[in-house]
C-alpha cells in the first residue's frame, strides 16, 4: 500500500511460540534484514531497500540493555544516517529503564549526522501534547534522558488504540533534527496489534548509488549473435598471434556483438508486490483498511467489530493464498524447477551488508570504498612469503606415463559450454556464460585454438589471473544443547564482530573461459592420477565417489567401534588451509607425480602473477598481487590443493581423514595419546 523505504517492527515474534521462527519468514524480497530475536525476548526487525545500501551499525553491538537494532545508510559526502527500533516492555523495572536511557545515550554520541530512533516505549505516563509533562517517576526520568540525548519526538496523536478503552501515546519516532519528519500518518495495524502502523516522510538526502547498466538477456537476439559469430573466419583471425593477442582479438568480437544484439537496463528500485497476491486477497486487505479507518473517525464499539471481522477475513485469505502459490510451485516442481528455486532463494537468502570496519590502529573504515581496501588488505595478509631456499626433498612417485602436454578439440570444448549454469555472474572480462551457452558451436572453435596456443606457450592471458572478491560474513549452525535442533530464530549466528576483517571470507569471480580451460586440465589430471594409483584412499574431497557423506560415514564407524568398546577418542582438526599453499613446494609435488614439460609450465604461470581486488556495493579496492594459496574460485584449485597434501599420511601413525582443506586426526586414548602428539609435531616438521 505504502511501498517503504525502511519498515521497523517491534514485538515481531509471537508469544509462547514452540516452533522455531526461521529468519526466513521475517524475510521481505527486496529489502536486506536486521533483526535481533533473543528467544526471551518479543524482538525487533529493521528491514531495508537494498538499493540504499544499508549496513549493520556498531551500535547494536554496544547497546545491550534495551531490546533493539541498528543500522546505517550512507548519504551524501561523508553523512551517515542511524536507524534504530527499539521496544521497551511494559513490564520493565528501573534498572531496566537505566539501560535502556544509557543505550539511547550510547547511540546519540556516536558523530552520526542524522539519527532516526522509533519503537514501541509503553510509556503512558508521558503525555507528548503537553510538550512531555510526565506522570510518575518513571516518565520523569525518561523525559530528563531524552532531553539528554537532544532529542525531538514527533508523535503527536494516539497510536495504541483497544475497542473503545482510552486511546495512548506509545509508538514513538525521534530524530536529532526537528524538521527531519513531515505527515505522520496512523495506519491500519498489522496483524491482530491495538497499535497503528505510524507511517511518515523523512527528509533527507540519500546517496545515489550508481547502478552499472545489466544486459537483459532475456531478450537478447541469439540468431543474430550466432551469424555474427558464424561468418568471422577465426582460424585466419587468430592466425600467428600470441595466446594474449588471440584473447584480446576473441573477447572484443564477443563484447561487439553482445553490445549490438542484446539490450541494456539499469537496475530499477520500484517495489513489486509478493507473488502470491492475487485479487481476492487484495481486496480483503483494502476492506481491512477502510473499516480502520472507518473506526479511527468514530471510535465505535461495532465499527471495532466490523474491522476485526474484516483484519480476521485478511489474514485467512491472504495465508490461503500463500499456501496456493506454494502448491503449485511445488505440483510444478517436476516440470518447472527454475521455479521452485527460485521461490526458495527468494525466502533463504538474507542480506546485511557489510559493517563498518576497525582497523588494526583502531581507525574505523566507513565508506565503501575503505571498506574495500581494509578487506582486500587483510585477504592479502594470510599470504604465504615463500622461503625458497631450503625446499625439502620431494620422493618421485614411479609413474607409467608422465604428462608433458594435452591437447584440446572442439568436441571437448562444446562439452564444457552446454553444461554452463547461464545464471552464474561473469568475470572481469564481463563475458557470461549466457552468451557461452548459446553460441558453443560458434565459439568452440576459436577458444581450442586459444586454449591450444595457451598450452603450447605455457603461459594464460593476463585477464585471467584477475579476481573481484565478494567478502562474505561467516556465519555458523547453532544448536540446541543435547537434542541437535535449532531452538529460535538465532539459530543461524555469526562467528564473530562484524567490524572485525577477519570474520569475512572471500568468494571470487574470475573469468568463465578460463573456468572451462582449467576443467579440461582438471580431467586430464585426474586421469593422471587416477589411472597411476597416486590418490591416498584417506581423501574424500574433489574425487569422483567421494563426498562429505563417505568421509562421515568412515569417521563414525570407527568412533562407534571404539566407543563400543569402551575407549575414549581424541580428534585434531585443521582448517584454512586454501590461502596458504606455497606455490613453488606445490610445483615440486606435481613434478614428483609426474606432471612435467608443457602442461607443468601452464600450471606454474596460472598459479603466479595473479592479482585480485575487493568489490563492495559497486566500490573497488586496489588490485593486490596473490603471493600464494590455490587461487579462489577457481575450478583447478581444489583439485591442486588435494595433490598438495595427498602426502600427509604418509607422515603419521594416527587414523587420517581428508576432505580437501579439513583434516582430521583420530586416535584411541589413553594409549594413543603420545602417538597423536608426535603426529603433531610430524606434520608440523
Amino acid at each position: 500500500m505504502h511501498n517503504p523505504d525502511i519498515i521497523c517492527i517491534t514485538e515481531a515474534l509471537p508469544k509462547n511460540y514452540s516452533d522455531p521462527i526461521q529468519e526466513c519468514e521475517l524475510q521481505l524480497q527486496g529489502y536486506d534484514l536486521f533483526k535481533r530475536c533473543d528467544k526471551d525476548n518479543r524482538g525487533v526487525l529493521i528491514l531495508v531497500r537494498s538499493h540504499l545500501k544499508p549496513t549493520p551499525s556498531s551500535v547494536s553491538e554496544e547497546c545491550k540493555g534495551a531490546e533493539s537494532i541498528w543500522c546505517e545508510i550512507g548519504l551524501d559526502g561523508t553523512d551517515r544516517l542511524l536507524i534504530g527500533c527499539v521496544y521497551r516492555s511494559p513490564n520493565s523495572d528501573k534498572s531496566n529503564n537505566e539501560l535502556i536511557i544509557k543505550d539511547l545515550k550510547t547511540a546519540c554520541e556516536k558523530k552520526f549526522s542524522h539519527i532516526l530512533i522509533c519503537g514501541d516505549f509503553n510509556l503512558p505516563e508521558i503525555k507528548w501534547k503537553d510538550e512531555g509533562e510526565c506522570v510518575g517517576r518513571e516518565g520523569t526520568s525518561f523525559m530528563e534522558g531524552f532531553r539528554d540525548c537532544f532529542l525531538h519526538q514527533h508523535v503527536q496523536e494516539p497510536t495504541h488504540y483497544r475497542a473503545d478503552q482510552q486511546a495512548n501515546i506509545l509508538d514513538l519516532i525521534f530524530t536529532n533534527e526537528e524538521d527531519m519528519i513531515d505527515e505522520i500518518s496512523r495506519e491500519t495495524p498489522l496483524g491482530k496489534s491495538h497499535h497503528s502502523t505510524l507511517v511518515f516522510q523523512m527528509n533527507t538526502y540519500v546517496k545515489k548509488v550508481r547502478q552499472k547498466p545489466r544486459y537483459v538477456y532475456a531478450r537478447a537476439d541469439w540468431n543474430k549473435i550466432r551469424n555474427d559469430l558464424k561468418e568471422i573466419t577465426w582460424q585466419t583471425a587468430l592466425d600467428g598471434l600470441t595466446c594474449e593477442e588471440a584473447w584480446d582479438v576473441i573477447k572484443k568480437k564477443i563484447h561487439h556483438s553482445m553490445d549490438t544484439n542484446i539490450p541494456k537496463c539499469t537496475p530499477g528500485n520500484k517495489p513489486k508486490k509478493p507473488v502470491w497476491m492475487n485479487e481476492k486477497a487484495l481486496a480483503k486487505v483494502k476492506k481491512k483498511h477502510a473499516t480502520f479507518k472507518r473506526y479511527m473517525e468514530t471510535r465505535e464499539g461495532k465499527d471495532y467489530a466490523e474491522y476485526a471481522k474484516a483484519r480476521n477475513q485478511a489474514k485467512w485469505e491472504c495465508r490461503k493464498a500463500i499456501r496456493d502459490l506454494e502448491r503449485k510451485i511445488a505440483q510444478d516442481s517436476r516440470h518447472n524447477p527454475k521455479a521452485f528455486f527460485q521461490y526458495a532463494k527468494s525466502k533463504l537468502n538474507t542480506k546485511c551488508g557489510i559493517a563498518d570496519l576497525i582497523r588494526d590502529d583502531g581507525s574505523v573504515a566507513e565508506t565503501d570504498k575503505e571498506k574495500a581496501e581494509v578487506l582486500n588488505e587483510f585477504f592479502c595478509s594470510v599470504f604465504t612469503r615463500e622461503d625458497t631456499t631450503e625446499i625439502p626433498e620431494f620422493r618421485e612417485r614411479d609413474i607409467k606415463h608422465k604428462q608433458q602436454d594435452m591437447y584440446v578439440t572442439e568436441e571437448d570444448v562444446i562439452k564444457k559450454l552446454n553444461r554452463l549454469d547461464p545464471n552464474k555472474a561473469p568475470g572481469p572480462d564481463n563475458i557470461s556464460s549466457s552468451i557461452l551457452k548459446q553460441c558453443s558451436n560458434e565459439l568452440a572453435a576459436p577458444l581450442a585454438i586459444l586454449m591450444n596456443k595457451s598450452l603450447e606457450e605455457g603461459v594464460i592471458p593476463s585477464e585471467w589471473k584477475m579476481a573481484h572478491v565478494s567478502p562474505i560474513f561467516k556465519k555458523r549452525k547453532k544448536t540446541a544443547p543435547g537434542n541437535l535442533r535449532p531452538v529460535s530464530l538465532t539459530s543461524v549466528t555469526c562467528k564473530g564482530k562484524k567490524t572485525s576483517p577477519g570474520n569475512y571470507r572471500p568468494v571470487s569471480l574470475t573469468s568463465v573461459v578460463c573456468k572451462i580451460t582449467e576443467s579440461l586440465i582438471r580431467d586430464h589430471l585426474i586421469k593422471h592420477f587416477t589411472e597411476n594409483d597416486l590418490l591416498t584412499n584417506c581423501q574424500h574431497g574433489f574425487i569422483s565417489g567421494r563426498s562429505c557423506s563417505t568421509n562421515l560415514i568412515a569417521v563414525l564407524d570407527l568412533w562407534t567401534q571404539a566407543l563400543e568398546e569402551n575407549d575414549s577418542i581424541d580428534t585434531i582438526d585443521f582448517a584454512k588451509a586454501f590461502d596458504t599453499v606455497p606455490h613453488k613446494r606445490l610445483l615440486l609435488k606435481l613434478k614428483g607425480y609426474g606432471i612435467e614439460g608443457k602442461l607443468l609450465a601452464w600450471i606454474r604461470d596460472f598459479l603466479t602473477g595473479r592479482k585480485q581486488r575487493v568489490v563492495v556495493n559497486g566500490e573497488e579496492s586496489a588490485w593486490m598481487e596473490v603471493l600464494s594459496g590455490i587461487p579462489q574460485g577457481s575450478v583447478l584449485g581444489p583439485f591442486l590443493f588435494v595433490v598438495f597434501v595427498n602426502d600427509l599420511p604418509n607422515c603419521v601413525h594416527s587414523t587420517t581423514f581428508l576432505f580437501a582443506d579439513d583434516t582430521k586426526l583420530t586416535t584411541r586414548v589413553p594409549g594413543g595419546v603420545q602417538t597423536l602428539q608426535d603426529d603433531l609435531d610430524s606434520l608440523q616438521q
